[in-house]
């Protein structure tokens, strides 16, 4: 499919994009500002089913792939705007790297996590609100 991106004027090709896209996404309605915002600003994936409709309850889902090597992608589920962190913790329980810090609204939510840079072994993920606390088990293979 041939696509123009950031074209301003009709015979100004100054601004088209030239390049390799290697992330697409199609939506059939307006994303926010904060939608936006939070896909290219912390690489989370906002996932909207239809309007008004929003998670019943708090749940972090397990992982996919797991194991995996060297990515996995952490989807979590929050039923009203709450501040939230996920955080990645070694076997020993020294937390290694924060995934997420940030208020959220209600909606379905994904991370990847790249552990290129850490060693095979399992590791725990947590998401924490100010009233839920939610743990799984990811094992890194290399």
């Amino acid at each position: 499919i041939d696509m123009t991106f950031g074209q301003r004027l009709p015979n100004d090709n100054a601004y088209n994009f030239k390049g390799i896209l290697d992330d697409i996404r199609i939506y059939n309605y307006g994303l926010s500002v904060q939608e936006i915002q939070n896909i290219y600003t912390t690489g989370i994936k906002f996932h909207h089913t239809s309007p008004g409709e929003f998670p019943e309850q708090f749940v972090l889902y397990q992982n996919y792939p797991n194991p995996f090597n060297p990515t996995t992608t952490i989807a979590f589920s929050l039923p009203g705007r709450s501040d939230v962190s996920l955080k990645i913790f070694d076997l020993s329980g020294k937390e290694v790297e924060t995934l997420l810090k940030k208020q959220l609204p209600a909606g379905r939510y994904s991370v990847d996590w790249d552990a290129s840079r850490f060693a095979s072994g399992i590791y725990f993920c947590r998401l924490k609100s100010a009233q839920n606390v939610s743990v799984r088990k990811l094992l890194l293979i290399h």
